[in-house]
């Protein structure tokens, strides 16, 4: 999903431009520490609430690392969880499971992230984005460790009062998906496509039906956007008469998954092409970024609830 820039952002990046234009070296470097700083301070916080989840039992130290306004989603792995879960019941939840996971007696779970996979993007000037794929094994003193599960997760960071706090959602995406010839999977194809219809034809209409008012907009260029944000933003870009090139999304099909949320929803993952058409010329391809859609069935109807876009 893509969205035009506000035009004073783009009279900002004009004027800026001037400055980093003069110093590239020099910005070029700045963003790359702080691209860095920020990777290494998310990697030891996320190895935090895990170490704290699963070995150490220090639920005061994980209260510390979560917003109070934390929400956790899982599909069909670990505790059966329906839907969103807060903060109070995911640290109540672990208190018991970590005791139980430091028994001598018992085979103790460890996580790990896979080499490689951690990724991390700013998504305004307070939010990011976090991901990567983790490995959960079972281990017992003389015996081999055991892979139980591979998963992929996302959690998403907020910056309060100088301290990185993990916030709003939490989402473990399982290696068991539906497949593609699902019932499931052909439903959610066929909500993408009529989401995507809407948009480039400039159906606002018709994406408001299908944006749930509580609707949260990851994106690692524009930051976080709401429902209103996201709405405004679509509207003026849909009554831009004058403009001179035209969008065209178009998914990735090879790439879509789609993952079930008991009792709320689904989880679709994937990559989608955007092209662009100036002044009447040939489309080309603008941006090819990845995607996390969160999707709720409330009485009858789907909506979207969160969107993630990265990798722009």
């Amino acid at each position: 999903m893509k969205t035009i820039f506000k035009r004073v952002r783009k009279i900002l990046i004009a004027v800026l431009s001037v400055f980093v234009s003069s110093q590239p070296s020099h910005a070029q470097s700045n963003s790359k520490a702080n691209a860095a700083a920020l990777y290494k301070i998310l990697a030891i916080k996320d190895s935090l609430v895990y170490d704290d989840i699963l070995n150490t039992c220090n639920f005061n130290e994980l209260s510390s690392i979560l917003a109070p306004d934390f929400q956790f989603l899982q599909d069909n792995g670990g505790p059966k969880y329906t839907g969103v879960v807060d903060r109070d019941r995911f640290i109540n939840d672990f208190k018991s499971y970590c005791a139980r996971n430091n028994d001598p007696a018992s085979e103790k779970k460890v996580r790990r992230v896979v080499a490689g996979t951690l990724q991390a993007y700013t998504s305004g000037d307070n939010t990011a984005i976090q991901m990567g794929v983790q490995n959960y094994y079972l281990t017992k003193a003389g015996q081999s460790e055991r892979l139980i599960d591979v998963s992929r997760f996302i959690n998403t960071w907020v910056l309060k009062n100088g301290e990185w706090k993990m916030t709003r959602q939490f989402i473990s995406l399982e290696n068991f998906h539906a497949p593609h010839t699902d019932s499931l999977y052909n439903t959610i194809e066929r909500m993408d496509a009529k989401l995507f219809d809407a948009i480039n034809r400039k159906d606002l209409a018709s994406l408001k039906e299908m944006y749930d008012e509580s609707l949260e907009f990851y994106h690692d260029k524009d930051g976080l956007m709401d429902y209103k944000t996201s709405i405004e933003i679509n509207a003026r870009h849909f009554a831009d008469t004058a403009a001179k090139y035209v969008e065209r999304r178009e998914l990735d099909k090879s790439s879509l998954e789609v993952f079930p949320i008991p009792g709320f929803g689904v989880i679709e993952v994937g990559m989608h092409h955007f092209y662009t058409s100036f002044n009447g010329g040939p489309e080309a391809v603008t941006a090819s970024p990845r995607f996390v859609m969160v999707w709720r069935r409330k009485g009858g109807q789907w909506k979207v609830v969160k969107v993630i876009s990265y990798g722009h």
